[in-house]
Protein backbone atom coordinates (compact mmCIF):
# COMPACT_ATOMS: atom_id res chain seq x y z
CA UNK A 1 0.00 0.00 0.00
CA UNK A 2 1.42 3.76 -0.75
CA UNK A 3 0.33 6.89 1.17
CA UNK A 4 -2.28 8.81 -0.35
CA UNK A 5 -1.65 12.29 -0.53
CA UNK A 6 -5.31 14.19 0.73
CA UNK A 7 -4.34 17.09 -2.15
CA UNK A 8 -5.20 14.11 -4.77
CA UNK A 9 -7.92 11.87 -2.61
CA UNK A 10 -9.82 11.75 0.14
CA UNK A 11 -11.41 8.56 1.54
CA UNK A 12 -15.02 7.21 0.86
CA UNK A 13 -17.21 8.53 3.74
CA UNK A 14 -16.09 7.92 7.24
CA UNK A 15 -14.25 5.22 7.02
CA UNK A 16 -11.35 4.26 9.22
CA UNK A 17 -7.95 4.83 7.62
CA UNK A 18 -4.66 5.09 8.88
CA UNK A 19 -3.56 9.32 8.88
CA UNK A 20 -0.02 10.55 8.50
CA UNK A 21 -0.17 13.82 10.43
CA UNK A 22 2.10 16.60 11.29
CA UNK A 23 1.94 18.62 14.47
CA UNK A 24 4.10 21.77 14.40
CA UNK A 25 7.01 21.16 17.03
CA UNK A 26 6.08 17.64 17.72
CA UNK A 27 6.98 16.15 13.99
CA UNK A 28 5.21 13.53 11.97
CA UNK A 29 3.38 10.76 13.28
CA UNK A 30 0.48 8.13 12.49
CA UNK A 31 -2.86 7.03 13.63
CA UNK A 32 -6.22 6.03 13.02
CA UNK A 33 -8.65 8.91 11.30
CA UNK A 34 -11.95 9.20 9.01
CA UNK A 35 -13.10 12.55 7.30
CA UNK A 36 -16.54 13.93 7.22
CA UNK A 37 -16.84 14.86 3.23
CA UNK A 38 -19.53 17.04 3.46
CA UNK A 39 -17.18 19.40 5.75
CA UNK A 40 -14.16 18.31 4.67
CA UNK A 41 -12.93 17.80 8.06
CA UNK A 42 -11.09 15.33 9.87
CA UNK A 43 -11.12 13.62 12.84
CA UNK A 44 -8.98 11.21 14.18
CA UNK A 45 -7.51 9.40 17.44
CA UNK A 46 -3.49 9.47 17.27
CA UNK A 47 -2.88 9.93 20.94
CA UNK A 48 -5.11 10.16 23.26
CA UNK A 49 -3.35 12.99 25.46
CA UNK A 50 -2.36 15.19 22.53
CA UNK A 51 -4.34 18.22 21.58
CA UNK A 52 -6.22 17.24 18.34
CA UNK A 53 -6.96 21.05 17.54
CA UNK A 54 -3.20 21.10 16.31
CA UNK A 55 -2.63 18.49 14.13
CA UNK A 56 -2.80 18.50 10.25
CA UNK A 57 -4.22 15.37 8.42
CA UNK A 58 -1.32 15.24 4.62
CA UNK A 59 -1.86 11.68 3.67
CA UNK A 60 -3.50 8.57 4.67
CA UNK A 61 -3.77 4.80 3.22
CA UNK A 62 -6.70 2.08 3.65
CA UNK A 63 -6.33 0.13 6.47
CA UNK A 64 -5.24 -4.09 6.10
CA UNK A 65 -8.07 -6.19 6.13
CA UNK A 66 -8.28 -7.69 9.86
CA UNK A 67 -6.73 -11.25 9.99
CA UNK A 68 -9.28 -14.32 10.01
CA UNK A 69 -10.35 -15.89 12.93
CA UNK A 70 -11.26 -19.58 13.83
Amino acid sequence: MEWIDVKDKLPDGCEDVLVACVDEGEGTYTGIGWVYEDECVWDFEVNPIRNNNSETVTHWMPLPKPPKTK
